[in-house]
Parts: structure tokens; sequence; C-alpha cells
């Protein structure tokens, strides 16, 4: 099994090795530290989450940091909509004014500290947001 926690231990809890845990304690799993070591991760920018108003903007904010930082290697980004309102989650609209008028908001909430523009497109019989850093 992949877990991103391998063990934990808390303060005053006697460890393997017969010693009491002075503190908390937290072994990460195999898979996380690959992705420290190799670079693939960043801090989390949480100045700006805490900015966010919108708990679903926050949830897209934790969804696109990685991926739309403002570092040399950030990305454009397309997102199938269906597959972005099922992971923040949103409930998916059938009619494009709709899906636009929910997502929209979070967008425009984001712009400026994580996206510099982003628009709508359809493509094969759904529809895509293209998101710029």
């Amino acid at each position: 099994m992949v877990s991103l926690i391998e063990r934990l231990a808390f303060r005053n809890e006697t460890l393997s090795d017969g010693t009491v845990a002075t503190e908390n304690k937290v072994w990460f799993g195999s898979f996380y530290l690959e992705s420290v070591n190799t670079g693939y991760v960043k801090p989390f920018d949480w100045e700006t989450w805490g900015s966010i108003k919108r708990p679903a903007a926050r949830r897209l904010f934790e969804i696109l940091d990685l991926r739309l930082s403002k570092t040399p290697d950030a990305e454009v980004v397309d997102f199938d909509y269906e597959k972005l309102a099922a992971i923040i989650p949103l409930t998916p609209q059938k009619h494009l004014s709709k899906a636009k008028g929910v997502l929209n908001r979070l967008l425009d909430e984001l712009q400026g500290p994580v996206l510099a523009s982003y628009a709508w497109r359809e493509a094969d019989g759904g529809w895509v947001i293209h998101l710029c850093p």
C-alpha cells in the first residue's frame, strides 16, 4: 500500500526502540521522499491560499499551485471541464453559460496571484479551460 505517511508517533508514546517520544514524530512514505528528493515539490503558498475567500477557489488553487507556480517551469495548462469539476469538486453543469458562471467566479479570484488569464473552448463535445500562469 502506498501512503504519504508511513508512521506517526505522538509525544509520550513509547517508540519501537523502547524510548519515549518527547515530541510528535512523523515518518514519510518512500514515494513521498522520492518526490522530495527529485525536487518535484515546492513550498505551499499559505499566504495566497489564506487570501482566497471561497473554499472551492482554495481547492482550485491547491490543484493548480505546483503546475502554475511562478517558476521558469510553470506550464500553460488545459483542463477538461468535467474532470476539473470532479476534482474540485463541483456539480458539473449541462450548459456552458452555467458552467462558466460557476467556475469563472473561482478563476477570477485566482487571477493576479496565480493566473494571468484563462479562456474556455469547445473540444470533442466538451469544454476545455485554458489556464495561463
